[in-house]
């Protein structure tokens, strides 16, 4: 079994932080208690989760 260089390692480490980044950001950015984009956000919230708790047809569909 031939190992990867590093040269493969570093393209994979680059490829996998173009990828999982923004998901991240997307993720910590969806907490926040303003109607917008705001890092660092001031405090926590479920606002942009309570809509779709409260959604019937949502909630049926898991």
């Amino acid at each position: 079994m031939k190992q990867n260089g590093p040269l493969a390692l570093l393209f994979n480490a680059l490829f996998l932080s173009f990828i999982l980044v923004p998901l991240v950001v997307v993720m910590l950015v969806s907490f926040t208690d303003k109607g917008f984009i705001s890092m660092p956000f001031d405090g926590a919230s479920f606002l942009w989760f309570h809509p779709i708790i409260e959604n019937g047809d949502i909630v049926s569909a898991f």
